[in-house]
């Protein structure tokens, strides 16, 4: 009976030791990996490079900054200072997807998430601009995920937050589609140098987040939606060198944040909004190259971040405002070609900043 009671407790000593054996490799291989579930878990970013083009600078910017992006102008030369002034902004593109969950001595695969009313609206842009013959169409379409789709920059798992086609064209030909409007969370829209015709649509300016709108050198055509007052982000609107019609929205006064507008070399008629004066951010005025009558208003002497001014090549009238020599940021200021009268200001000699003065062909008298 010794030998039994013995035997018994050999058996019960081992069984414990395998027990305990396997509890110590099961907590072995359950131990938190870094980067997996245990932890936070944050988005994994991957930055692309920054598209650029020769002669024009750059802005570096991440999305969700809080601080402003600085706008700057291509150089322009003493005589055509104006024809083809245009911001040079190329903000720095982040993508951000969701991650898996990680499993062991196995990297995080990006999965995306995907918005298919933003998978559509970009659907749209490319059917409706003759896709597949653009410059570069590098994913349109083909891969599934349009985060990855050439000129697309994504954010917050997968928005849209930026269309932005090379600043010297991509060869698309047609209309802009109405639904960009879906796009809720787009920042910017640049379509710059291509073939697109018809009106600017309306949608585009019901998209609060927007912030910079880019569509010079095209062919459009139609007026300037009033819409564009709804904009309350939006930092700078350039359409030069299209074929619109009609006058500026006195809207335009609403986007307080606004630092430049370019709307020169198309057929806007009408005088120039007070509003404008509104604008204490707007550094750069372009608004020449029309057929804009009326006089300059005097409350742009007001507007003391203003470092340009372009209202030449029109049919303006009246005196040149003495409240101009206010402005001690102006570097250019160009209102050639119209029908001022009168002297130049004595007080435009105060402006220590300005580098380029050009009113020649005006009706100017005195010495």
């Amino acid at each position: 009976m010794a030998f039994i009671s013995h035997g018994r407790m050999l058996v019960g000593t081992r069984l414990r030791m395998v027990t305990v054996g396997l509890l110590v490799l099961i907590s072995t291989v359950c131990l938190p990996i870094e980067g997996g579930t245990s932890g936070k878990r944050h988005g994994n970013t991957y930055r692309r490079p920054r598209r650029s083009s020769a002669g024009s600078g750059s802005v570096e910017r991440s999305y969700g900054a809080a601080s402003r992006r600085e706008l700057s102008t291509t150089e322009p030369t003493a005589e055509d200072d104006a024809l083809t002034a245009e911001p040079t902004l190329w903000p720095t593109d982040e993508v951000t997807f969701a991650p898996t969950a990680a499993a062991p001595n196995v990297s995080p695969r990006p999965t995306p998430i995907f918005f298919a009313e933003e998978n559509a609206a970009l659907v749209a842009l490319y059917e409706s601009t003759n896709g597949p013959n653009w410059n570069t169409n590098d994913g349109w379409l083909l891969n599934p995920n349009h985060c990855e789709w050439a000129f697309v920059t994504c954010k917050d798992e997968g928005h849209v937050a930026e269309i932005s086609f090379p600043r010297f064209g991509n060869g698309l030909v047609g209309t802009i589609p109405t639904q960009l409007g879906e796009l809720t969370k787009l920042e910017g829209v640049y379509l710059y140098s291509n073939y697109l015709t018809g009106p600017i649509p309306s949608q585009l300016f019901e998209l609060s987040n927007l912030e910079g709108i880019g569509l010079s050198f095209n062919e459009l055509t139609g007026t300037i939606p009033s819409q564009l007052g709804r904009l309350a982000s939006l930092e700078f609107f350039t359409a030069t060198h299209n074929n619109l019609t009609a006058t500026i929205p006195t809207q335009l006064g609403q986007l307080t944040e606004l630092v430049g507008v370019y709307l020169q070399w198309n057929y806007l008629t009408g005088t120039i909004p007070t509003q404008v004066g509104l604008l204490t951010q707007l550094e750069d005025l372009y608004l020449g190259g029309n057929s804009l009558t009326g006089s300059i208003s005097t409350q742009l002497g007001e507007l003391t971040a203003l470092q340009k001014i372009y209202l030449g090549d029109s049919n303006l009238t009246g005196t040149i405002p003495t409240q101009l020599g206010h402005l001690t940021e102006l570097q250019m200021l160009n209102l050639r070609h119209n029908d001022l009268t009168g002297t130049i200001p004595t007080q435009l000699g105060e402006l220590t900043a300005l580098q380029k003065l050009n009113l020649h062909h005006n009706d100017l008298t005195g010495t």
